[in-house]
């Protein structure tokens, strides 16, 4: 089996540099993909659970699996509890070693998989899955390569939880977070930093934790003490225009939108797209000092004084466009950039 060693190289770096988790997750798939397989399972330790995210490993039967028990007697739990990969070439070697996991195993497509232990010198921090479609020889060169990544990966992942902003309960919060910034991602055209500054936005608002106003996403309802606009009503409802019957309807543009200038306006929408002041530059054809001139106009203008503000303003005011451009989840975002 062929192995893409350049791409291989470059999703550790990109995991050893990741600033979000939704970025480390992202960079573990890419390397897995170079090894051959064909997604991955990242789960993080919260107590006696471990929380799960999925990329690339998509299957009915995990839909409703986003955590499992730490003393689960299965392959990922087990890799993570002994510190020792676990490397299972086939369903029947899985199953003969986990009996507890043939109920899975039946439903699932795929053959083989690599449990690695994701940790710190003196306590464990969850554990990475590579998931593969067919049977697998785990030779000497992809155990060594599974090793470098657990290593990497585990670095990085406890660095996210050491400085990690949500509600400082990253472990906990992780699966539905994840799961509703990828619904804001999909349904609403939002970049993936736009989509966790939207979550901050709604929670300072809602005076809700993230985490909990990204259950509500997740179940459809409404969040509470939360006036966004129809659009994004519809969309987190999962509804588009070509189901509901028609063009959403447009919401009443607040007062101080009216005396944006065109140009202002344009901004408005990139900022609301989770462009980066770079980005806006080259989209509008501005230097990185006009950029900024125009970013303090419009919040003067428009009453705030943050990006998030800027962004929950932009949704609740129609500047949510599905046209615009992702921004880079590595680029920096702050006003004076």
């Amino acid at each position: 089996m062929p192995h893409r060693l350049p791409q291989l190289e470059q999703a550790y770096a990109a995991v050893a540099a990741a600033e979000s988790f939704h970025t480390l997750v992202t960079a573990a798939e890419s390397a897995v993909l170079a090894l051959g397989g064909t997604g991955v399972s990242v789960g993080v330790l919260n107590g006696s659970r471990v929380a799960i995210v999925y990329r690339g490993a998509d299957s009915p039967a995990l839909e409703d699996l986003d955590s499992v028990l730490a003393n689960a007697d299965r392959p990922a739990p087990s890799a993570m509890r002994s510190g020792e990969a676990v490397f299972l070439s086939n369903q029947e070697v899985t199953t003969l070693t986990y009996p507890a996991t043939a109920d899975l195993m039946s439903q699932i497509e795929f053959e083989a998989a690599a449990c690695l232990p994701l940790q710190t010198d003196t306590e464990p921090l969850g554990f990475l899955v590579a998931h593969y479609l067919g049977e697998q020889d785990f030779d000497e060169f992809l155990r060594a390569q599974f090793a470098t990544l657990a290593a990497t990966c585990s670095g990085a992942l406890n660095r996210l939880v050491n400085i990690s902003t949500l509600d400082g309960h990253l472990p906990a919060a992780l699966a539905k977070v994840e799961q509703a910034k990828g619904m804001l991602i999909e349904r609403c055209g939002l970049s993936e930093p736009a989509a966790a500054v939207a979550l901050q936005a709604m929670a300072a608002e809602s005076k809700l934790g993230i985490r909990e106003v990204a259950e509500l996403l997740m179940a459809r309802r409404r969040v509470p003490g939360l006036q966004a606009t129809a659009a994004m009503a519809e969309a987190v409802r999962g509804v588009s225009p070509a189901t509901s019957g028609g063009p959403l309807p447009a919401t009443a543009p607040a007062e101080e939108e009216s005396i944006l200038s065109a140009r202002e306006s344009e901004l408005m929408a990139l900022i609301t797209a989770g462009a980066t002041n770079r980005e806006i530059a080259t989209r509008m054809h501005l230097s990185i000092n006009s950029v900024k001139t125009y970013i303090r106009s419009a919040y003067r203008k428009i009453n705030v004084t943050s990006r998030s503000q800027a962004v929950l303003w932009g949704v609740r005011n129609g500047y949510l466009s599905h046209e615009q451009d992702h921004g880079d989840p590595d680029a920096d975002q702050s006003v004076m950039d």
